[in-house]
């Protein structure tokens, strides 16, 4: 198992994503410690500013924030449309995917506000 962590800059923007093995995450009774983790990554890159991503609500991407009130992750936005969930801590189009189909794959189309099929 790995663990991720994400390097935040002063604004808590994510610039960067580390992968860390578990064995360098863990105190001596092998529990887990996001603290032991970003400790390590201080040591091995020099850099001061890191959070756990693995047990937060959203997923850490490059460009996206952690937000530390709620101590979640916020992707970038995908499209201008879209309004960010704080429930959910996803991004929602301002009309709903269509319903799944396996012949059917949709693609959002900005430009004209609708969920289109991939030809």
């Amino acid at each position: 198992m790995t663990k991720y962590f994400a390097r935040l800059d002063e604004n808590n923007k994510v610039i960067n994503v580390e992968v860390v093995h578990d064995e360098d995450c863990q105190d001596e009774s092998k529990n887990y410690s996001e603290s032991i983790g970003i400790n390590f990554l201080k040591k091995v890159t020099k850099w001061e500013s890191w959070s756990g991503a693995h047990n937060k609500n959203g997923r850490c991407g490059i460009d996206g924030f952690y937000i530390p009130d709620g101590d979640y992750f916020k992707s970038a936005q995908p499209f201008p449309s879209w309004t960010f969930n704080t429930s959910t801590h996803k991004w929602d189009p301002p009309k709903p995917h269509p319903a799944p189909d396996d012949q059917q794959q949709y693609a959002w189309n900005e430009t004209i506000g609708e969920w289109k099929p991939i030809t």
